[in-house]
């Protein structure tokens, strides 16, 4: 994987690549979908090499966007990695890569 990559790097390695930040949702006890208290989601969106897209999500509490000891960009990045890494393996196994 080389240096750590930030967000806006991983994002310019190809046009497919994108992130979109909304608001994080819960079922309640009605099964009612609801705002989650105090967090954001990240959609990443990019394409495997094969052409399939693939998409992954994060949600990250409040408190984390507020501080600067952790870069949430970089966790948004590796959450992303892991999703097609996960997807690259299972097409492997299953004789599609």
């Amino acid at each position: 994987m080389g240096h750590q990559q930030n967000l806006a790097e991983w994002l310019a390695e190809s046009p497919s690549r994108y992130v979109v930040l909304r608001r994080a949702e819960v079922a309640d006890g009605d099964d009612e979908i609801v705002n989650r208290p105090g967090y954001v989601r990240f959609n990443v969106f990019s394409k495997l090499p094969d052409g399939r897209k693939v998409a992954s999500g994060v949600e990250i509490n409040h408190c984390i966007l507020d501080t600067e000891e952790v870069d949430v960009g970089s966790r948004v990045v590796e959450e992303a990695r892991l999703a097609v890494m996960a997807l690259l393996s299972n097409a492997e196994r299953r004789g599609h890569g």
